[in-house]
């Protein structure tokens, strides 16, 4: 009789099929094993021998529990598994003469296809930022193909330049490349390449983030025959306590929920990215890496002039599926620089005393009658005494909301001769400018 189970590829299922009897149900079984070594002879040099090896066979088990150990081959997804991968290499590094590796691979399929390929490699960094690098591939199988290539990277300015050079079994083909990230809010990438065959490609990407969201214009062209182009914009959105806020990258399952209250347009670095706070003064964090310690950080250079920064700096650890939420704390301030004259013209003498409306001590007189000024000392009128006694309030005009743009206002006053309240003296340890 002839047994069904002998057979290969797409046979096998006809085979078994004619064969009446319990449903058979196939297993795969079998063992699997890997090692590696590695071996410092110093700082600069190492090897290494690294391999595995599985075996594996197919267990058909029927109802009644009869068990088939004959292996049913043919079958393409099983066949093109490796079942065997050893490698073994050396490197070396010289700080005036580079890095130096060679390697050498051989793997094999179930299906008995092999392939060896030995590798070759040397790369150098320069002072000026340059990298020259060189890598040579030799397949020792059935295809006998080499594959060579040099890249060399520089950065010129602010654009970050390549070139390339490669030779792949008698075609060559040459190209370079361009990239630079222009500022938070745009960026581009430019390539082009030719071969000895005279066809050539050039392709160019544009980054845009407008603050909320994240897109990209893409054009691609091959010779005169094929062009094409692309657009693409992704983002998020997350409602939250404070209102609707986006996000100019995809929100992921761990992400926060960053406030600067009352100050639109400010800046904070986040693992994933820049983001800027909206009209609320929210924005979002899309990602943050959880059970791991990260920044989220407030630039301080984007926040009107007029804002102080309490706290611009949280470290973060959240949990993995956490929804935060982080303050930063800021706390505007008016800062105003008076320039005051008597009646007559005539600078306020330098050295006086200028009181609030309670008549506290709060400032001196400077040079050429300068006053300063801040945010609790503009609420009330305020007044010059000389140490004779003499006094005049100080008369000037400033607008309700101040600008943003400015580290401190500046007005001209006038002091005029008036009465004042009863006058608290300055600390005995106070001094004044003189």
């Amino acid at each position: 009789m002839e047994d069904p189970w002998q057979c290969q590829g797409a046979s096998c299922r006809r085979r078994a099929q004619r064969h009446a009897g319990p449903a058979v149900h196939r297993y795969p079984v079998g063992a699997a094993g890997a090692a590696a070594v590695g071996q410092p002879f110093d700082r600069a040099a190492n090897a290494w021998l690294s391999g595995s090896d599985q075996c594996s066979d197919r267990r058909h088990v029927n109802a009644a529990g009869v068990r088939h150990d004959r292996a049913c081959a043919g079958n393409v997804s099983y066949d093109a598994r490796y079942r065997s991968q050893y490698t073994a290499g050396l490197s070396y590094g010289h700080d005036t003469l580079g890095g130096f590796g060679a390697s050498y691979a051989r793997t094999q399929t179930f299906a008995g296809e092999a392939t060896q390929r030995l590798t070759a490699s040397w790369s150098r960094t320069f002072r000026n930022s340059m990298t020259l690098s060189a890598n040579i591939e030799r397949d020792l199988g059935t295809q006998r193909g080499t594959l060579a290539y040099v890249n060399l990277a520089m950065l010129l300015g602010k654009v970050q330049v390549g070139s390339n050079l490669q030779y792949a079994n008698g075609a060559v083909r040459a190209g370079v490349t361009a990239d630079q990230q222009i500022n938070d809010y745009i960026g581009y990438n430019l390539s082009a390449s030719t071969d000895n065959q005279s066809h050539q490609a050039a392709a160019g990407t544009l980054r845009l983030l407008p603050r909320y969201t994240s897109m990209t214009l893409g054009y691609s062209g091959y010779g005169g025959s094929s062009q094409s182009f692309s657009a693409s914009a992704v983002g998020g959105v997350v409602l939250h306590p404070q209102g609707l806020t986006f996000s100019p990258y995809q929100v992921q399952d761990t992400f926060a929920v960053l406030r600067v209250p009352g100050v639109s347009g400010a800046k904070i670095e986040t693992p994933q990215g820049p983001v800027w706070t909206d009209w609320n003064g929210a924005a979002v964090a899309p990602y943050l890496p959880p059970f791991s310690e990260d920044r989220l950080q407030l630039a301080t250079a984007s926040l009107p002039r007029n804002v102080d920064v309490k706290n611009g700096l949280h470290i973060t650890r959240p949990g993995r599926g956490s929804v935060c939420d982080y303050a930063f704390g800021v706390i505007r301030t008016r800062r105003v620089l008076l320039h005051a004259r008597m009646p007559d013209g005539q600078y306020s003498p330098k050295g006086e005393a200028v009181l609030d409306s309670a008549g506290n001590y709060i400032s001196t007189v400077g040079s050429e009658g300068s006053i300063f000024v801040g945010n609790g000392q503009l609420k009330g009128a305020l007044y010059v005494r000389s140490e004779n006694g003499a006094a005049c309030t100080l008369d000037f005009r400033m607008p309700e909301k101040p600008p943003a743009d400015v580290l401190y206002e500046e007005y001209d006053a006038v002091c005029r001769p008036g009465a004042i309240p009863p006058v608290v003296d300055a600390p005995a340890n106070e001094t004044r400018q003189g």
